[in-house]
């Protein structure tokens, strides 16, 4: 009995398999639309190994009723004796030789999709076709139950380009659902039923699946706090993050060791780990905004200082005491230099009487 599972996220369908599943779509309708030895060609800028993009498709076009050939984005289209000197910097004919498979352009490299015909050196039929269908019908999958994963659950012990099922897990009703490649939605009770694979396995390989793509995380420093209160403030780590995946990860640990649930701060902005999700929560504080002790005048001033905290100011004669009432991101609304006080705003008035009349002590307490 061999059944693994795979995760895959948002980022990784649409950086990488719906663009692909949308390549191959391409050469299926090309494959399709032609009655005899019907193909499609995939274009590539060849920059060395692991290193390409796409240039252009050659397929077929009924409108046209004949091969052309189209930009990434299908959004010009040209006959094959202009696609040389038009796309390639080459004359008419020695595009269409290299269309043709009898030459080739330096810096260009191309895959041939079809049934049966000569030259094909890209993959058959049947699996690109598999392909779109699996990571299509995920993506869709995906968007009804609004998850930002979603699950390939293999059973190797199946026909190949039939041993798969879609899942995501259903948050309503709190379990996985699935589709197999026919498009059935199942249960994981079926799935157990069909595979000889008993629920828990199945539910334990999608619980630990990893992502199909592989991890690649970066160093970086953050703060650590249970409560976003403090978090800014507090001294900085090192952890891993998987920016494809959004997943963060102990020091050294990546894709091993999840960090703790909790808050987390880079200095300017506050994110929360779930275990699952890597979210901006909020920013970090900037300023604080204090009122008089006595006349309640308001200012918002640089800095951030615990809220309950008193300030006061030579600036002005006699020197005035303050109270931080709230911290935030709002510019500062006097230039005034303050320092703390160690103290409420009684004691502080008593010493600084600044702004509180006669007396030097109304309103204090404040």
């Amino acid at each position: 009995m061999s059944y693994q599972s795979f995760k895959v996220s948002t980022a990784d369908l649409e950086s990488y398999y719906l663009p692909k599943s949308f390549s191959y779509d391409l050469m299926l309708e090309s494959i399709n639309s032609q009655l005899v030895n019907g193909y499609g060609q995939i274009i590539y800028n060849y920059y060395g190994p692991g290193s390409y993009q796409i240039n252009s498709y050659n397929v077929w076009d009924n409108r046209m009723q004949s091969m052309v050939v189209k930009t990434p984005d299908l959004g010009r289209v040209y006959t094959e004796a202009e696609a040389g000197p038009d796309l390639w910097g080459v004359d008419s004919a020695t595009g269409i030789q290299f269309l043709q498979g009898i030459i080739d352009i330096e810096g260009l490299a191309k895959l041939k999709y079809c049934n049966s015909c000569q030259g094909r050196n890209g993959l058959p039929r049947t699996t690109i076709s598999n392909f779109s269908n699996r990571f299509v019908s995920l993506d869709s999958m995906k968007r009804t139950y609004d998850q930002k994963y979603g699950y390939l659950f293999y059973d190797y012990d199946f026909a190949n380009n039939q041993d798969w099922y879609i899942s995501v897990y259903d948050t309503t009703l709190s379990k996985y659902v699935f589709k197999n490649y026919l498009g059935t939605e199942k249960n994981e009770e079926q799935v157990s039923t069909e595979t000889g694979i008993p629920v828990v396995s199945i539910t334990a390989s999608l619980q630990s699946a990893e992502p199909i793509i592989p991890i690649v995380c970066e160093t970086i420093e953050l703060s650590y706090s249970t409560t976003p209160n403090n978090v800014c403030d507090l001294v900085q780590l090192q952890y891993n993050y998987d920016s494809t995946n959004n997943v963060l990860y102990n020091n050294e640990s990546c894709g091993s060791q999840t960090a703790a649930i909790g808050y987390y701060s880079d200095g300017k902005s506050i994110f929360y780990w779930d275990g699952v999700n890597f979210d901006k929560f909020n920013i970090c504080a900037t300023s604080s905004t204090i009122r008089h002790c006595c006349n309640e005048t308001v200012y918002v001033i640089d800095g951030v200082y615990p809220v309950g905290t008193v300030l006061y100011t030579k600036d002005v004669f006699p020197a005035e005491c303050f109270q931080v009432i709230s911290v935030g991101t709002d510019d500062p609304t006097t230039t005034m230099n303050f320092v703390q006080f160690d103290g409420d705003c009684k004691k502080c008035t008593s010493s600084y009487s600044g702004g509180c009349g006669r007396s030097g002590s109304s309103g204090g307490g404040r």
